[in-house]
């Protein structure tokens, strides 16, 4: 008898990478709705992809974000796109207000969305790219931080 196996396929873009020597299976965004595409607000896809997994995978694409990405501890956010201010005073990433600890930001850009050494010739102000407090343990590696506010 000859069976015709097909791999079962969950998430169709999950990705599995390799940090300090640990195998990991990451969470997609888009898998979660995130457009990435510099016209959609992506924020809620965002958050829920945070509060849904440990390991965040964000792939190449602009990522409008409109309110604050609360992280949690031990989590790694990592990839190739864009997450982009779509609005005045917000914190890309926060602690929130209970602190956090164990954290990997890992290759992507945070765009505050014009503003430039605290003068704003377009774009929103008093944009924070990654406001932690109380918070320990904190790896910020190959990412890019433009047109914001001076944390």
């Amino acid at each position: 008898m000859r069976f015709n196996l097909q791999p079962l396929l969950i998430f169709s873009t999950l990705q599995v990478i390799i940090i300090n020597d640990k195998l990991l299976t990451m969470l997609n965004v888009q898998d979660f709705g995130a457009k990435g595409d510099g016209i959609v607000d992506d924020t809620l896809a965002i958050q829920t992809a945070i509060n849904s997994g440990n390991e965040i995978f964000i792939p190449y694409g602009t990522y409008l974000i409109s309110s604050n990405l609360t992280l949690k501890s031990d989590i790694i956010i990592t990839g190739y796109g864009t997450l982009k201010a779509n609005a005045d005073g917000l914190n890309v990433f926060t602690s929130g207000t209970a602190g956090i600890q164990n954290v990997q930001i890992i290759g992507i850009t945070i765009d505050g969305g014009g503003q430039v050494g605290g003068v704003v010739d377009s774009g929103f102000k008093g944009v924070v790219g990654i406001y932690l407090t109380n918070s320990s343990n904190i790896i910020i590696d190959k990412a890019y931080i433009k047109k914001l506010w001076c944390y």
